[in-house]
């Protein structure tokens, strides 16, 4: 079925004649929303509906849909506007020169000034790969992404479950061609290797320590215990022939047996004491919220990371704050020496908002960074995604401080300003994509000709034929 057919589907459907429409006007809408499309993405998203037996659906539904109710889109944003969406199907395949593979998992995105490339991050458990795509602008001001090389990490020697307990998210390219990645911990193991250093050949070459603070630790907790047991013996029999009694089965019971009648059924009554013991965790990052976030100064002198939600022991903050947002740490490393040692830690409070976590961090100075936050409302089937300017002048180190309560009100947070919520910019959005995704990359892109700075964020599909990759480019207004 073509693109023709499906509009005048979508027409008689929604009662509209394709006839009164501005024909010029709607081909360059719909034009607009199929080159926003990467590849054969309308073709796999027919193979994917009609797979599922969804044969009355339509892939360009929601193209031809946006096209017919257009909305004017006005930038209002001070510090930002829209320049484009690539967006990627979850079944596409790359050709690289290593060969095809299917990206997915997208974590991280660096921009290379040198190669004129994105290097973009898969945190794909056990085979975490980094993706190289040539941003060529075209004829038309916009840009494109051509697939260049492919690059697996390798687990050291002897180690080939090293990734299983790793979940690789943030990513900072090096001047000299190192690579260092962030990850996440997907194991209750006490001590791992969070941040890794790799040369350009993907073997891991060093690692950075993770300050205390974020190892996880747990104690024994011994609980003591009184409560009334009943010890039940049921199937009574007598033996004629001995005369002893048998008996058929027997337990014991928190409850009283109701239907126990003797004298088939006997029972007797105790009270008991006893101890129980249970281990827990009461410090460190929790499962699937680690460090998630990972970024350089441009002089490469700071390195910034951070948990994605709340350390364990810093889950309550409403001592000072009476609010229900969650608290990460914010880690600086000095890297002058070119061996990155911790200098600092910061409170950062994220929004109140359901599943919100801080996904990831753009330094632009010591004290400066940008912050994007993302969060999914399950109810509303919503994502919601922010950047904001984040401070840490004024705000308090943390490091060693065993949980925020114990300073009593003295802790300072990091000040945030947001810059832009990407709700702002859905209208702008190319026609049958105007939905946001799971955003947890961002990165500074190319110099547009005016001088101006790029934004370039990434999506994460989660594998998921549901969602898509996109790559969102935005234009910088303004110095931050």
């Amino acid at each position: 079925m073509g693109l023709n057919s499906h509009l005048l589907g979508v027409c008689v459907e929604r009662g509209r004649d394709i006839m009164g429409s501005n024909q010029k006007e709607l081909r360059s809408c719909i034009d607009k929303g199929l080159n926003a499309a990467y590849g054969s993405y309308f073709d796999l998203e027919t193979q994917v509906l009609n797979k599922n037996f969804n044969h009355n659906k339509n892939s360009y539904y929601y193209l031809i849909e946006d096209c017919l109710d257009r909305n004017e889109y006005k930038n209002e944003n001070e510090y930002f506007s829209y320049l484009q969406d690539i967006n990627i199907h979850s079944n596409e395949a790359f050709q690289t020169k290593e060969g095809q593979s299917q990206m997915y998992g997208l974590s991280a995105v660096r921009y290379d000034k040198e190669k004129k490339s994105l290097v973009i991050l898969s945190d794909s458990r056990h085979t975490p790969k980094l993706f190289q795509f040539k941003l060529k602008q075209q004829k038309n001001k916009s840009f494109s992404i051509i697939p260049e090389t492919t690059l697996s990490l390798k687990a050291p020697k002897g180690k080939q479950d090293y990734f299983s307990a790793l979940d690789p998210e943030g990513l900072i390219l090096m001047s000299n061609g190192d690579l260092v990645i962030s990850s996440e911990q997907k194991t209750d193991k006490k001590k791992l290797e969070l941040i890794l250093r790799y040369n350009s050949e993907g073997d891991l070459i060093d690692t950075i320590d993770v300050p205390e603070d974020f190892e996880q630790k747990s104690e024994t907790i011994k609980e003591d215990h009184k409560d009334t047991f009943y010890y039940v013996e049921d199937n009574i029999s007598f033996n004629k022939t001995t005369g002893k009694r048998q008996v058929g089965s027997s337990y014991r019971s928190t409850q009283k047996p109701w239907n126990c009648k003797r004298p088939r059924c006997d029972y007797k009554k105790k009270t008991e004491k006893y101890t129980t013991t249970r281990v827990i965790n009461n410090q460190g990052m929790s499962y699937n919220k680690g460090l998630e976030s990972l970024g350089m100064t441009e002089d490469e002198q700071y390195i910034f990371t951070a948990n994605e939600s709340s350390l364990i022991q810093d889950k309550d903050n409403s001592y000072k704050f009476n609010r229900r947002e969650e608290s990460v740490r914010i880690v600086r490393y000095d890297n002058s020496s070119n061996k990155p040692v911790a200098n600092g830690q910061f409170l950062y409070l994220l929004e109140d908002e359901e599943d919100n976590g801080l996904v990831d961090i753009l330094p632009i100075s010591d004290t400066k960074i940008l912050t994007l936050e993302r969060s999914y409302n399950q109810f509303k089937k919503k994502i919601t995604a922010r950047i904001f300017l984040t401070d840490l002048a004024n705000a308090t180190d943390v490091a060693g401080v065993r949980n925020i309560h114990e300073s009593k009100g003295n802790i300072q947070e990091a000040n945030k300003t947001q810059l832009i919520d990407l709700d702002d910019i859905l209208p702008a959005m190319s026609p049958g994509f105007k939905k946001l995704d799971n955003f947890e990359g961002m990165s500074f892109g190319p110099t547009l000709e005016d001088g101006s700075k790029t934004l370039v964020l990434v999506s994460d599909n989660n594998n998921s034929l549901s969602q898509r990759t996109i790559v969102l480019m935005l234009k910088v207004k303004k110095p931050l």
